[in-house]
């Protein structure tokens, strides 16, 4: 049997959750940087159709441009919360991970690991 090194388990916890977010979060990152440039290319592609008055005498097509510039913004943010649970997730498994190996080692035992 052994003990459980608080400092050393805090460590490991930390080392364990950043090394499972970095590596989700750079790609998250770069996701959300290319989907905020194309919904403001749309955004300003839109506001010069407006005040060009392409839409004078057509407000039902301003209202679907309008509402595919909506369902752009809706599907990037559910993504992204999609993702953000993926990520959570991972860190999670990590965390338990980095525990349990310690509980393990330090009771001799091989304890159940909990499930999310």
């Amino acid at each position: 049997m052994g003990t459980i090194n608080p400092g050393q388990l805090v460590s490991a916890i930390q080392a364990a959750a950043t090394n499972a977010a970095g590596k989700d979060i750079s790609t998250i990152q770069g996701f959300a940087r290319d989907q905020v440039l194309r919904i403001e290319k749309l955004s300003i592609r839109l506001a010069e159709m407006i005040a060009q008055g392409e839409f004078k005498d057509d407000p039902e097509g301003q209202a679907d441009f309008l509402g595919i510039l909506q369902d752009i913004i809706t599907n990037f943010t559910k993504t992204l919360r999609g993702l953000a649970v993926i990520t959570i997730e991972k860190v999670w498994n990590a965390i338990v991970d980095v525990v349990w190996k310690a509980l393990d080692s330090a009771t001799g035992l091989a304890l159940p690991r909990p499930i999310p």
